[in-house]
């Protein structure tokens, strides 16, 4: 199958392909990142990686038809291989150019019958820029100490995508089950959160009283503010923060309890 890239620029057009993930050369040190998927599900690439995982990254958007031809076999890839509880991580990332409702339906639509890897919506075009990718479909492997494999796979088949794990890797065939984690005492209902150039204010709806942080951390999984909220009794609470001296880009704010997640909503910092 000849190779039908497409390249997004102001608009989208069709090109001859070019080496993909531009910012990180195949034998360089990926940065680490931190992204929410449509689910609401945290993706931190150093939290795959220091447990001995692969990670591969599918970067794709809706309308892209080599994208929607080689769907199946990531999708089979990632059901064969544990579901993302094995030795290999598989996410689907979006250019950010589609919502999450049709970034999810891209996987329905084309993914054939397999299970769906987890997929980066609007945030995927954060992610998306860091690797600097402008051309569709683009797929990257990263080794398990942090090392670009592979910034341009292709092409891209079931057999092509196996043949592109390391050897040496803990990649074994295995069913496709997600090992479910322990929920913390605390529990949230909802994470809203608004911010402006200087205030950021984070409404949550807590289940059983808690002792509570609220955490800002940049698109790299860098903390870059943290605040104590104390003992939070159940129900509606709400935490404002001072931003002022922060750049504008993408962040996560995170409620924390114990040191676990309990809920999390991306937000936009703009100048």
């Amino acid at each position: 199958m000849l190779r039908n890239a497409f390249t997004l620029l102001v608009g989208l057009s069709s090109m001859n392909a070019v080496a993909q993930a531009e910012n990180y050369p195949v034998g360089s040190t990926v940065a680490n990142f931190i992204t929410i998927g449509t689910d609401g599900t945290f993706h931190t690439l150093y939290d795959y990686t220091s447990a001995g995982k692969v990670v591969i990254l599918d970067f794709f958007f809706y309308a892209c038809v080599p994208c929607q031809e080689y769907a199946p076999y990531f999708s089979e890839l990632y059901q064969t291989y544990g579901c993302n509880s094995g030795g290999l991580v598989c996410l689907s990332i979006n250019a950010g150019i589609d919502t999450d409702e049709v970034a999810e339906q891209f996987s329905v639509d084309f993914g054939g019958d397999f299970a769906h890897p987890p997929t980066i919506g609007v945030n995927g075009g954060t992610v998306t820029s860091i690797f600097g990718v402008n051309t569709f479909p683009s797929v990257c492997v990263i080794g398990t100490d942090n090392t670009m494999l592979d910034n341009d796979l292709w092409p891209t088949s079931f057999e092509s995508f196996v043949a592109a794990l390391p050897t040496d890797a803990n990649i074994v065939p295995m069913s496709c089950t997600v090992a479910a984690s322990a929920l913390p005492t605390a529990a949230l209902t909802q994470v809203m959160a608004s911010i402006t150039s200087d205030l950021l204010t984070v409404t949550s709806d807590l289940h059983g009283g808690q002792d509570l942080e609220v955490e800002l951390t940049d698109h790299l999984g860098r903390t870059v503010l943290r605040s104590a909220m104390g003992m939070v009794p159940s129900g509606n609470t709400t935490q404002t923060m001072d931003v002022s001296m922060l750049s504008a880009g993408a962040y996560v704010v995170r409620v924390v309890a114990n040191g676990s997640t309990i809920g999390a909503r991306p937000v936009v910092l703009t100048r």
